[in-house]
């Protein structure tokens, strides 16, 4: 009897373990997902025009509480007047819901088409003479013949004479180390402006974007081997490149985030280096100094790899930490957006934005953990009898080492940005079963116990978002009960071969049939020493300084550009990068942190009255306070690269940009949303006075497939938005608010910047504090032709100067008189005037 009741408790105690090991619902969530299940019908009103109008929403509060308080007041006069305003109140409301209206809250640019036009074929770009060249409007392809009267290096030759724009700072002119301005040898204060060149860098050459999953990823052979990158993002020989770069130069985007990978020049296997790669990336270093642009070169990645759902790592990192490659999406320890859940393959389709909850599924959670955090979170882990935390992180510093050796005679590289949007894989959560850990509600919701389960062959029902916080039921992942895991040098396959059992924070039952989570706080804390973990101090400073001691073997006046490691449970967290000095060398560090308009990126909708922080999540009413409120975040960022150094560090912008395909603008019809948007982004920018990188120009871009990545619309140039091949400008979208006008370098310390693309004046205004001791008094201002068609009225509002307009350069020159607060003001000349 003692017996069976020993079984029976036992049995008790199995039950129990079961449905703690199954829970996936969850323990703490900043909104309850009872009430987003509410909600969803009114948030998909979202992807309507009825989304516009949601800044009327204290309108309609007052209008209730007006009626409210009318019927309830024991005065009838005065519950006359409360009912007659609140059906006022009413039916303003009404009206301005009205379908008619909606486009009144997306002012349009005045004269937005009196902009200035550079003809291809009047500056000698058309090849033969006259006869429809290829590269005209960059429509050039790999495949057009050029004719035996089309020299490529003649029909490049005028694309030099078009516009040009201010040089920006050459590696020996450009230093970081100095507080938070950039400085130039001349000790002027710099902000920089420029582009993310390009998307399609995350992709190999040569595979079409029609072409399925499987051929793109190479996942079911060795096909991950034989890809190249050579030709991304342009084509060196047929001169499209030139075409873009001239573009590029006559908007004033001197400064590009030269995007690479580690796939691209790594992609074959450890220590194998694409030498045909590494040329290409100089040559193309090259053509980017002829038309007068400095570069930093970005290790780009997002979710650790395209094999996991993003770009950036090779395959064979993944094979190395005991991943089978053709099991990772079966499993669902990753999804792409050309797999099993596609449109292409039968699925139902991948949410926009639903990419970067990969980062939470067990193949990039797991890699994540252990190239940062493997020494302590998964000791027992090797590979070629290296813990995998050394064994990743060197194997990418060598490539960081090769890629510096390979580009350090270039003059126009100033530096490296290490690497893009890093995360903090499961460090740091309190308890695996947490779902509050990811907060990003579009897709598959899945908590770090139900990612390590999936992959390990377990089936899991997770909630699922149709678009932003519209709940769409339940989904269940791993039907057929695949593991992600390949089999190990000891023979375990399957659950035995997962890096977390290994390592002790889960086991199976006694059955062997159900896994049992041992340790829900494993992430918690440091699991060797019970410590705290502070991952900037502990993990991401270490993993930097070996960066840059890489990149400066060989560059040693190199700027290194770093960014903090993505933690989405916490967006609003103040960051204390604390370099040493010996760290920031002799050209300095940059706090390159990213920058997007949250609400419009994931939503794909823009109100210019209603917003909210992206950093605070602050609730935000009125253009004015939403652009200040924009620009103060900027500032903040000021505040945390001042920990860099004994003296700070400045702030560079890696990205910012709104989405293109928004749901007011799925036509490709009215640009005026997308423009508003860019143009709040762009001007909290102008607010914080940091320098910045726009994401992106893809020139492979089209209304179809967009920058062909996960569903991303966001650049700044289309091939299916050019109406005018001998226009240089023609494709280019939004642009009335992404040609600024700007001050490249200041004989003194700028105070404000501000430029108002909706005056019909197209309005810029600069004030700075001159600073005498410089040894030049030359302040240079980018004015661009496009804004100025007509030319430009220059007033000095403020303090005594000289100053001359070099229109071909598009370069406004001031010599400042004196000490003291200069202000100048451009506006423009009109047609009729």
């Amino acid at each position: 009897e003692k017996e069976k009741e020993k079984e029976k408790e036992k049995e008790k105690e199995k039950e129990k373990e079961r449905k703690r090991s199954a829970e996936d619902t969850p323990q703490s969530m900043s909104i309850p997902l009872p009430l987003l299940k509410c909600l969803s019908p009114l948030l998909s009103l979202s992807s309507s025009r009825l989304y516009s109008c949601l800044a009327l929403v204290p309108l309609a509060i007052l209008s209730v509480s007006l009626l409210v308080g009318g019927f309830v007041t024991w005065n009838h006069a005065r519950a006359a007047w409360g009912i007659c305003l609140g059906a006022a109140g009413g039916v303003v409301l009404v009206a301005s819901i009205n379908f008619r209206l909606w486009e009144r809250f997306y002012k349009r640019i005045p004269d937005e088409d009196d902009v200035d036009r550079v003809s291809l074929s009047a500056a000698g770009v058309v090849g033969g003479g006259g006869g429809g060249g290829g590269i005209v409007g960059g429509t050039a392809s790999a495949d057009h013949d050029h004719g035996d009267g089309d020299d490529p290096e003649e029909l490049r030759r005028p694309l030099r004479t078009l516009p040009g724009a201010p040089r920006p700072p050459e590696r020996s002119d450009l230093i970081a180390n100095d507080g938070s301005w950039f400085k130039d040898s001349s000790g002027r204060s710099i902000l920089l402006r420029g582009i993310n060149a390009t998307g399609c860098c995350k992709l190999p050459a040569g595979v079409s974007p029609e072409e399925g999953s499987d051929r793109r990823l190479g996942a079911d052979d060795d096909g991950w081997k034989d890809v190249t990158f050579v030709g991304r993002p342009f084509d060196l020989d047929d001169g499209e490149a030139d075409v873009h770069l001239a573009r590029l130069r006559s908007w004033g985007m001197t400064f590009i985030r030269l995007l690479y990978t580690w796939e691209a020049v790594e992609h074959e296997g450890p220590g194998i280096y694409d030498e045909d790669y590494l040329a290409y990336l100089v040559a193309l270093i090259k053509k980017c100094r002829e038309y007068g642009l400095s570069v930093f070169l970005d290790c780009h990645q997002d979710t650790w790899s395209r094999f996991t759902g993003g770009s950036g790592a090779p395959a064979w990192t993944l094979i190395k930490a005991g991943f089978d490659l053709k099991a990772l999406e079966g499993s669902g320890a990753a999804f792409t957006d050309r797999g099993v859940h596609s449109k292409e393959r039968g699925g139902e389709g991948i949410p926009r934005m639903a990419w970067n909850s990969n980062n939470m599924r067990c193949a990039a959670g797991t890699m994540w953990t252990l190239f940062f955090a493997g020494n302590d979170f998964a000791p027992k882990t090797t590979i070629d009898n290296r813990t995998a935390q050394d064994y990743l992180q060197d194997a990418f510093c060598a490539m960081l080492e090769k890629v510096a050796a390979a580009v350090k005679d270039e003059p126009n590289v100033v530096g490296f940005d290490v690497l893009n949007e890093p995360s903090v894989g499961y460090v740091g959560i309190r308890d695996a079963r947490d779902i509050s850990r990811n907060q990003f509600l579009i897709g598959w919701r899945v908590d770090a116990w139900s990612a390590i389960r999936l992959a390990a062959g377990c089936t899991c029902e997770v909630d699922y978002f149709r678009s932003f916080m519209v709940w769409g039921g339940k989904r269940t992942l791993n039907p057929d009960r695949v593991s992600a895991w390949a089999e190990d040098s000891d023979g375990n396959s399957g659950a035995d071969a997962c890096v977390w059992r290994k390592n002790g924070m889960w086991d199976m039952d006694e059955d062997g049939a159900t896994p049992v989570l041992r340790r829900p706080e494993y992430f918690a804390r440091n699991p060797l020493t019970g410590a705290a973990i502070d991952f900037m101090d502990d993990y991401a400073i270490p993993f930097y300084d070996k960066a840059i001691r890489a990149i400066r073997k060989h560059i040693p006046d190199a700027i290194v550009f770093l960014e903090p490691v993505i933690d989405l449970t916490d967006p609003g967290l103040s960051e204390r990068p604390a370099f040493t000095s010996e760290q920031c060398g002799s050209h300095g560090l940059v706090w390159a942190k990213h920058f997007y308009d949250g609400i419009t990126l994931l939503s794909a909708n823009f109100s210019r009255w209603l917003n909210a922080n992206p950093i605070t999540a602050t609730p935000l009413i009125g253009k004015g306070n939403i652009q200040r409120s924009f620009g103060k975040s900027l500032s903040n960022f000021k505040k945390e690269a001042s920990k860099m150094g004994p003296r700070g560090a400045p702030v560079l912008v890696g990205e910012c940009g709104v989405p293109f395909n928004m749901t007011t603008n799925r036509q490709f019809q009215d640009m005026s949303p997308c423009t508003a948007g860019l143009n709040t982004t762009l001007r909290a920018v102008e607010i914080g006075l940091v320098s910045a990188t726009v994401w992106t120009y893809c020139h492979t871009n089209t209304n179809r497939r967009g920058d062909d990545w996960n569903g991303e619309d966001l650049s700044l140039w289309s091939r299916d938005h050019v109406t005018d091949a001998d226009d240089l400008h023609s494709g280019g979208r939004s642009l009335s608010a992404a040609v600024r006008p700007y001050a490249l370098r200041t004989a003194g310390t700028p105070l404000r910047m501000e430029f108002l693309p909706y005056r019909r004046d197209r309005r810029f205004s600069f004030a700075f504090a001159a600073d005498t001791t410089l040894p030049t008094r030359e302040t240079i201002v980018f004015v661009p032709r496009y804004q100025y068609p007509h030319g430009a009225n220059v007033s000095i509002r403020r303090g005594r100067g000289e100053y001359s307009l070099n229109w071909s350069e598009q370069t406004l020159s001031y010599r400042h008189d004196g000490e003291g607060v200069h202000s100048i003001v451009v506006t423009k000349i009109h047609k009729n005037r």
